[in-house]
């Protein structure tokens, strides 16, 4: 936080979805899937109670955020694809 150096966040939750678009996940219990919560909104309820933020201060972050994801979307679409080589660069596992 104050700026000395990288940090690290873990944070634990749970997939709202299967592990790939199509995977309909039916290894989980159907009680386990039917409990789960997204928890984004449930954050967000949680720093709005706690005064963490001001609703606008969230409004505000939540438009930042859409908009960096956007112009990361539109460059990914307007980008040329790698070529194949590329496809093992900068890989160490």
């Amino acid at each position: 936080r104050a700026g000395k150096g990288g940090y690290t966040l873990e944070i634990q939750t749970e997939r709202l979805h299967g592990h790939f678009i199509g995977d309909s996940a039916g290894y989980r219990p159907k009680e386990e899937v039917a409990a789960q919560k997204d928890p984004i909104p449930l954050y967000r309820e949680r720093l709005l109670d706690e005064k963490a933020l001001s609703g606008a201060e969230m409004d505000a972050l939540e438009a930042r955020v859409k908009q960096d994801v956007d112009e990361a979307m539109k460059f990914g679409r307007d980008s040329e694809y790698p070529a194949p080589q590329e496809a093992l660069e900068r890989v160490f596992a």
